[in-house]
């Protein structure tokens, strides 16, 4: 009975703060008609409509917010007690992360934590890479990587862990072929490539005071930071907005060629969220500790 419950709260609130049905569904996956089904029964159960479709997005009704706001701590806890009577032993600690900081920074996690573990009753890690939209955490084994300007407007907790640095590159043979852009303005005439972060917005280049806009139609988009990094590499471009985590070591190697190095893009925040917990136990405080410890000594994390 609680679980149909869970399901149609799940799909009302990624509903809501995903602003779509079909993203909601992509965050799931799950079908669109699956989250419109399940959105259709709380409403016929409840009696009241709960959102209204615009086409700026999913938005809450005066009813929804309310329900939004009294449901939430009452989920949380049910999902806190539904976990500590599952037994002794606590189920896997899951880490959500974007597909890049999973495989370049994040994978490290699991076998550091192996080392410092007492007894074989304590939690392993799985780290899980994400693509589009990052779930939020549902339980107190679950935390997620959010890459946003600001922490998602949820009952969650957000710890900020710092940014990521990008750098725009290209192999040399790319260069040596199409020429060294200097300005921004130069791009017009290269190949470009973008990944997921990039292609979300308009690429603004800084340099002192001055602004400028990427303005090239020869732009090729990149489902992850990890397809960019390889095409760049490869010579299909000037990657724009590649991640320093990622490249650094091809920089130093000179495997790539730092284009454009006096204009910069700005760098991303990156949040840890985890369930809102007073007192977090000691295998969740030592995953926060790992993630903080493991940002703070990777090559293109910065604070």
């Amino acid at each position: 009975m609680y679980k149909q419950l869970f399901e149609r709260w799940y799909a009302f609130e990624d509903s809501l703060r995903l602003k779509s049905f079909s993203e909601a569904a992509r965050s799931a996956d799950e079908t669109t008609s699956q989250i419109s089904r399940r959105m259709k029964a709380l409403e016929d159960e409840l009696g009241v409509k709960l959102c209204e479709r615009h086409r700026d997005g999913v938005t809450a009704t005066e009813a929804g917010v309310r329900f939004l706001n009294e449901m939430s701590p009452l989920i949380r806890d049910f999902e806190a007690l539904e976990e500590s009577l599952g037994g002794q032993t606590r189920a896997t600690l899951q880490l959500r992360t974007p597909v890049s900081l999973g495989s370049a920074v994040f994978s490290q996690l699991p076998a550091r934590l192996a080392k410092t573990m007492k007894s074989s009753n304590e939690s392993p890690l799985q780290v899980t890479p994400v693509h589009g939209p990052m779930p939020l955490p549902r339980m107190t084994t679950d935390m997620s990587v959010l890459i946003a300007d600001e922490p998602p407007d949820a009952d969650v907790i957000a710890l900020r862990l710092g940014r990521i640095a990008y750098v725009s590159a290209a192999a040399p043979d790319y260069l040596n072929a199409n020429g060294d852009p200097r300005t921004p303005d130069d791009l017009d005439f290269h190949r470009i490539l973008r990944g997921p972060t990039a292609a979300m917005e308009k690429i603004l280049f800084h340099c002192d005071w001055e602004e400028k806009t990427l303005t090239s139609h020869f732009v090729t988009d990149y489902e992850t930071d990890l397809s960019l990094y390889t095409a760049a590499l490869a010579g299909s471009g000037v990657a724009i907005g590649l991640p320093l985590f990622l490249a650094h070591k091809a920089l130093a190697d000179g495997r790539l060629v730092e284009v454009l190095p006096f204009w910069k893009i700005a760098p991303k925040t990156v949040w840890l969220l985890r369930v809102p917990q007073r007192f977090p136990d000691l295998a969740t405080q030592r995953l926060m500790i790992a993630v903080k410890d493991l940002w703070a000594n990777t090559p293109g994390c910065i604070d």
